[in-house]
């Protein structure tokens, strides 16, 4: 809730952590800060995408998908570092995490598909080498998408983030 966050959002906090605050909203909310726009969010008890309040540890955690951004005294740092990551990350044109979502999800099944056909294409050139000198790549197993996930006794480990 917003008095939740607004609890532990005060200047003082704000002012040690070197937290420039540049505008809030009417609930009271810092929407930028150290040059950066904070990203809110309706469903987070702090007021701010991947932040949340860490009660066993008495601080803010920061995560984004299942990237740790750390743990803050307060609910703008955390969401300052979100901000910083957000920067890093590739823009899909959306602030919201459905669309960023789905558009993740559409980028990942691209890169799938690619990865798929340089893996297709290893094999048909190992099937064409001669046997003595070929590498032999036994596919074992392959994901619904068809990639393949175990070869040569070893599981593969497949990246949604990867451009290979």
């Amino acid at each position: 809730t917003t008095a939740f966050a607004g609890s532990r959002l005060g200047s003082r906090r704000e002012a040690q952590a070197d937290v420039v605050v540049e505008r809030r909203n009417e609930a009271g909310l810092v929407t930028r800060a150290n040059g950066l726009k904070l990203h809110l969010s309706r469903n987070s008890s702090s007021g701010y995408q991947c932040v949340y309040w860490d009660q066993k540890r008495g601080k803010f955690l920061a995560m984004a998908r299942s990237t740790y951004l750390g743990r803050f005294s307060s609910a703008v740092e955390g969401a300052l570092s979100y901000a910083r990551y957000k920067q890093t990350e590739p823009d899909f044109g959306s602030d919201s995490d459905s669309d960023s979502d789905a558009a993740l999800l559409q980028v990942s099944k691209v890169v799938e598909s690619q990865v798929n056909k340089v893996v297709e294409s290893l094999l048909r050139t190992l099937e064409r080498a001669e046997a003595e000198e070929a590498v032999c790549v036994a596919v074992e197993e392959r994901n619904e998408a068809g990639l393949v996930t175990r070869a040569n006794g070893f599981q593969l480990q497949l990246s949604e983030r990867s451009n290979t």
